[in-house]
């Protein structure tokens, strides 16, 4: 039930003040939203610039053979000895 005595004019202008500042507090979220997004995508843009593209490394010719005790610098198991 509502009370007999509502004055909707009174109401409006003591709610207005809150209203207001609630209005403030939201367009300032989504100011901020906003101005994170446009961070984030300044940031990703300059990363994909500034990445510098590597090349796979060049093998060299005894890169990956199996090591022999004859060769320099050989790093396989010694050889066995009798």
């Amino acid at each position: 039930m509502t009370p007999p005595d509502t004055n909707l004019e009174t109401q409006t202008r003591r709610h207005r003040g809150p209203l207001v500042g609630m209005l403030v507090v939201v367009v300032f979220a989504v100011g901020i939203i906003f101005y994170w997004l446009v961070a984030e995508v300044e940031q990703a843009e300059t990363n994909d610039q500034t990445t510098p593209t590597t090349e796979p490394p060049v093998a060299t010719p005894g890169e990956g053979a199996p090591a022999t005790g004859g060769e320099t610098g050989a790093t396989g198991a010694a050889p066995a000895t009798r």
